[in-house]
């Protein structure tokens, strides 16, 4: 029930059954059910190494807990931007307990029955992440830092010789003058318009870093207009608050205000003139860094704001940093957002954050931030994703290779292998560690690393299908097993593998020297995507493994598009849109709906799309296949449509292929099988 700590906060018990399991809580180390965890709900910058035996809160704190028992599910929400905790069975081993230092406890619960639905209620009150541009769901580059317009000209050059496909590379903090928001260096990115201009001539886009601490510099015109207009977080006194991070001295946009908020958006301008493709905002939990500050001070690691420092609210009025510290990077982001729609309202808008709190979603999408190049967090990334996903944000990463510390040639390999299959898949590393772009250690690891790569942009129609569900309905990308199978006990339990939507199952290799690997299959019937093996679902089976092995699993009762590799999501497609039909049994049916639309923000709304409804049918001694136009009015991308069916005999999997037409549909397409 409702009550008070012994310490005067508010708190409320929930009875937790001895065989519920608890997800969600936002960005997490550890299982991906968090049973037997006390959680607190804070954005923070962990200390690097995060692991699950020391790091508690983390980048993104969300207070949503889908809860799972026997199959079916329900949820609880607790809508707060104060500090928290969730105590989950730890203390009691029978009761959850959320304890909030506001003034207030609010909370929803979702009545499920099942994951889906606790995801599409959740995002019906907090929002859904809004069409996301097609180029973001290709491969993407970055590191810490790409300090000058030739290195990035080189970078992606390297890209295009590799026949690597890559769609934006991203510039760390150090293509800006002096760390100062809003500004390229004049030495050393002289022509910004033009290197922007050239990349995305080839296909290239470019995504640059916003930090919300502003430096401080009587001669910065963003310091003076912030200044003048008391647009910065203030002291108890009044006085602009003022700490350190990569600028040096530097205060921070006060983003309660809608005016700060205005105003932080305006300047977003400058960039977008010169052709960025999105934003991404970092360091906005917020955090301090002391890389610049002078020897006598110490800014502790992932510090943040003083509690006391001041906001103010147009809804509430003078804020506690205390009170508005969970939404900081929410706010931040819709205001990065807004400028990106206002000035480009025909464009898909594109904003990655770091921070985010529920119902960010909708403004931005997110990742695991500063993950370390280390086996431990190749596997952590899996349970990491999944926990997020099921905290809202359907589109989520890791820093592919790891940020901290040298990788190595197979840890990169591992890393690029899992990374292809996650929603955001971008390769990040720190100054000061090794180069790790994907051919940086040459054979056989960069041709491994690129057929993991080209599997992606195979699946692109896949994904973009997957892209316009999370948005129409909440549903994560990256799913865990429960999802399909929320009865079976080993499913629910699992979180070294994943589902890329409901029907690719993904279990990457997570161990150095591997020589075999043993995957879970849930109930029903399986089909290897790459290769020719049938397995019954309901078991774990061993599989032989090499460098280049990925272990891919196609759902029986499915239907996957995919298509030809390209080196970008601009380049026409040269092969058809071939539907990938899997069957496990006579008397089975697979049914799915293929989206596409023309990237518009409003695409659904004018009817520049396409969808199509596909179906297989596996009656007797014929399959039989039917597709048909459901809506929309863009032409086809593809220049073919094509069919491809895949059934066992005798433990092996037999494929056949027929070519379909476009401007024939509705067709029906019958296969005799073998």
């Amino acid at each position: 029930g409702l009550g008070r700590d012994a310490d005067g906060r508010l708190c409320w018990d929930v009875a937790l059954a001895n065989d519920e399991c608890v997800f969600g809580g936002g960005q997490r180390t550890g299982p991906v059910d968090k049973r037997g965890r006390r959680l607190t709900l804070w954005s923070n910058d962990p200390l690097p190494n995060h692991n699950a035996a020391t790091t508690d809160a983390m980048y993104q704190s969300a207070s949503v807990f889908p809860i799972l028992r026997a199959g079916q599910a329900h949820g609880i929400f607790f809508d707060h931007a104060h500090r928290a905790t969730c105590d989950i069975g730890k203390a009691q081993a029978d009761t959850l307990t959320f304890t909030t230092e506001g003034p207030d406890l609010v909370a929803y619960v979702y009545a499920g029955p099942d994951l889906a639905s606790v995801l599409r209620q959740h995002t019906d009150l907090t929002g859904r992440m809004p069409p996301q541009p097609r180029w973001s769901l290709g491969n993407q580059q970055s590191r810490w830092s790409y300090m000058s317009a030739d290195e990035v000209r080189a970078v992606a050059a390297r890209f295009r010789a590799e026949r690597i496909p890559c769609d934006a590379i991203y510039l760390d903090i150090d293509y800006m003058r002096g760390y100062r928001d809003f500004t390229f260096d004049p030495e050393r990115f002289p022509d910004p318009a033009q290197l922007l201009a050239d990349l995305r001539a080839q296909g290239m886009r470019v995504v640059p870093i916003i930090d919300p601490g502003v430096k401080v510099d009587p001669d910065y015109s963003v310091y003076q207009e912030g200044m003048q207009a008391g647009h910065f977080v203030h002291n108890p006194d009044g006085s602009a608050f003022e700490g350190w991070v990569w600028p040096g001295l530097s205060v921070w946009t006060d983003f309660a205000s809608a005016a700060a908020r205005a105003w932080w958006a305006a300047q977003h301008h400058t960039l977008l003139d010169l052709g960025v493709a999105g934003i991404w905002d970092d360091m906005n939990e917020p955090s301090q860094a002391g890389m610049s500050a002078p020897p006598e001070v110490t800014v502790p690691f992932g510090a943040t704001l003083p509690d006391d420092t001041t906001h103010q609210s147009d809804e509430y009025g003078p804020l506690a940093h205390a009170a508005f510290h969970n939404a900081y990077g929410h706010e931040m982001v819709r205001a990065t957002r807004e400028s990106l729609e206002a000035a480009r309202p025909d464009e898909r808008a594109f904003v990655l954050t770091r921070a985010a709190q529920a119902g960010t979603q909708r403004y931005a999408i997110v990742w695991n931030g500063d993950s370390t190049s280390q086996w431990a967090h190749v596997a952590m990334a899996i349970s990491m994703n999944l926990g997020v996903g099921l905290s809202g944000f359907p589109v989520t990463g890791i820093d592919i290779g790891g940020f901290w510390q040298d990788t190595t040639p197979e840890l990169l390999t591992r890393f690029e292998q899992l990374g292809a299959f996650l929603p955001f898949c971008r390769n990040h590393s720190s100054q000061g560690t090794a180069r790790q772009e994907p051919w940086v250690f040459g054979e056989p690891y960069t041709s491994a690393i690129r057929a993991a790569i080209e599997e992606r942009y195979r699946l692109l129609p896949y994904l973009a299908t997957l892209f316009h569900e999370a948005s129409a309905t909440g549903a994560p990308i990256m799913r865990p097993l429960a999802w399909l199978a929320p009865a079976d006990a080993a499913a629910v339990a699992c979180d070294d593998q994943f589902l890329l939507g409901s029907d690719l199952l993904v279990a990457p290799v997570l161990a150095e020297g591997a020589t075999e690997h043993t995957v879970l299959l849930p109930p029903g019937d399986w089909l290897a995507w790459q290769g020719d093996a049938a397995y019954a679902g309901g078991q774990r089976i061993t599989l032989p493994v090499t460098l280049t092995t990925i272990p891919l699993f196609q759902r029986a009762g499915s239907i996957i598009p995919t298509t030809g590799v390209t080196q970008h999501t601009d380049e026409a497609p040269a092969e058809p849109l071939t539907l990938v039909a899997a069957l496990g049994a006579p008397g089975q049916t697979a049914a799915a709906t293929i989206w596409d639309d023309d990237d518009h923000p409003q695409a659904e709304a004018r009817g520049t799309y396409l969808a199509l409804h596909a179906t297989a049918t596996w009656a007797g001694d014929t399959i039989t296949v039917q597709i048909a136009a459901t809506g929309g009015q863009m032409a086809p991308r593809y220049p073919g449509l094509r069919v491809t069916v895949r059934y066992p005999q005798g433990g092996q999997v037999v494929s056949q292929t027929i070519d379909a037409d476009f401007a024939a549909l509705p067709q029906t397409l019958p296969f005799k099988v073998a």
